[in-house]
């Protein structure tokens, strides 16, 4: 035994240059798919945030009881939550050529931060005296503003303008346009019967269909459920999978594959040298005597000595 392994170290010595070029290609391969994945893995990362900054949810409960929300709040995986209630459309119109309406929509605090307002100019409401407008209507930052929502009176200070919302609203036949205005949530003045729009973010975003199945099992209703499809996709978790996600997988698998077919062609290469300089060697040792399974046993230790090498490059 300790002859054959002499032989070996000692094959591998006066074929050092092969063995090295053999294992600096393996290391490269390896290194270059390592950088792939976590290349596309750090990319879709950024897109997932990116996407956040503009809509921070995952899935949207609508037409809620109120008396529910406590209940989607303390549900396994949720994160948090933003809660919404829609005050109405305003009796009054605001201009005297068209129809011009209010629609205003109460946001909780997290509401304000996590989902989608374009600010242009001023500042979010710090509480429920304050709103902000859609930019097209005449108002003005510092204006105030009195409406009335169900034969009830409201009165506001406009902090702030915006583009329009996803409930603003055109008629073209009868010239009416509803825009969106948001004010602060009161929870207080909630009664549990008023419904509300809760807005999920999870602990697992993987886990949020999961997640949302166990909410309609513990409130036991038919419940109007929006997924926000966009970043879901971006971190690949859609249901129905998403462009991003073929993208990335064929993007990846091709890169991978190029890789993999030059290694092979490149190690293939390395070793039809190898095996050219080495039938000289196997027809010394058969010469001197060697028995098959004593050649088979230097090559078996040669290949032993290259993976142990291997290894211990990848592991420092």
């Amino acid at each position: 035994m300790k002859n054959i392994l002499e032989l070996a170290i000692k094959e591998l010595k006066s074929s050092k240059k092969m063995v090295i070029a053999m294992i600096v290609g393996i290391v490269i391969v390896t290194i270059l798919i390592n950088s792939i994945t976590t290349l596309a893995l750090s990319y879709q990362e950024y897109i997932v945030n990116l996407s956040r900054s503009k809509e921070n949810w995952e899935a949207k409960i609508e037409n809620v009881p109120y008396r529910d929300v406590e209940v989607i709040e303390k549900s396994e995986n949720v994160k948090q939550i933003s809660i919404v209630k829609d005050l109405g459309i305003s009796e009054e119109s605001y201009s005297e050529w068209f129809t011009d309406l209010l629609h205003i929509k109460e946001y909780d605090e997290n509401a304000l931060k996590n989902l989608e307002i374009k600010l242009k100019k001023g500042r979010l409401p710090q509480n429920t005296k304050e709103i902000i407008v859609n930019e097209d209507m005449t108002f003005e930052v510092g204006d105030t503003i009195d409406t009335t929502i169900n034969n009830k009176k409201y009165s506001y200070q406009i902090v702030g303008l915006i583009e329009n919302t996803d409930f603003d609203e055109f008629e073209a036949t009868t010239l009416t346009k509803v825009n969106g205005a948001i004010t602060l949530l009161n929870k207080d003045n909630i009664n549990e019967n008023d419904l509300v729009s809760v807005s999920i973010i999870s602990n697992d975003i993987s886990k949020i269909y999961n997640t949302v199945n166990q909410i309609k099992a513990d409130i036991n209703s038919d419940l109007n459920i929006i997924y926000n499809e966009e970043l879901l996709g971006y971190a690949c978790v859609a249901e129905d999978g998403s462009d991003f996600e073929n993208t990335i997988l064929i993007v990846v698998g091709l890169l991978i594959a190029i890789i993999a077919v030059s290694s092979i062609a490149l190690i293939y290469t390395i070793f039809n040298i190898s095996i050219n300089e080495k039938k000289k060697y196997i027809g010394s040792l058969s010469s001197i005597g060697a028995s098959r399974k004593q050649i088979f046993s230097i090559y078996l230790i040669e290949g032993l000595i290259i993976t142990i090498a291997l290894n211990a490059i990848a592991w420092s």
